[in-house]
């Protein structure tokens, strides 16, 4: 198993906030680097190709109010892994976020995917917090 994870990040709106957002896959196409391409979503599924890269699925397994949202690859991933979203509230305006990304992945994958995987998990934590500034 392989685990990559985000920094933590000081976002400027509640854990509520922030986990109702994070909780409807139809928010997150504003996340997504530009490479990302055929974003397609409901609340909790979504879709999507990486440009030059694979076609990956996830859906929402798991939420655990104003703490938590866990979601799973489906479908023709090309690894299995799971996404987890933690919230923790810092005080009604406040919260902190992290992204922790694990992922099933043989050394082949691991040596070529470690890197763009951690720079996605980044990505997407930042853009989290520059969605509530």
């Amino acid at each position: 198993m392989t685990r990559i994870e985000s920094e933590r990040k000081h976002i400027n709106a509640s854990d509520k906030e922030v986990y109702a957002f994070m909780s409807d896959f139809n928010n997150f196409s504003g996340l997504m680097p530009p490479q990302v391409k055929n974003w397609e979503s409901t609340v909790d599924s979504c879709s999507f190709t990486v440009e030059g890269m694979a076609s990956l699925a996830m859906r929402i397994t798991n939420r655990q109010a104003y703490q938590l949202v866990e979601m799973v690859s489906e479908g023709k991933s090309p690894f299995d892994f799971v996404l987890k979203c933690h919230f923790t509230s810092i005080d009604e305006k406040h919260c902190e976020a992290h992204l922790v990304f694990d992922a099933e992945l043989n050394a082949f994958l691991s040596m070529v995917a470690v890197k763009p995987l951690t720079n996605l998990v980044n990505l997407l934590i930042d853009r989290l917090q520059a969605h509530f500034a």
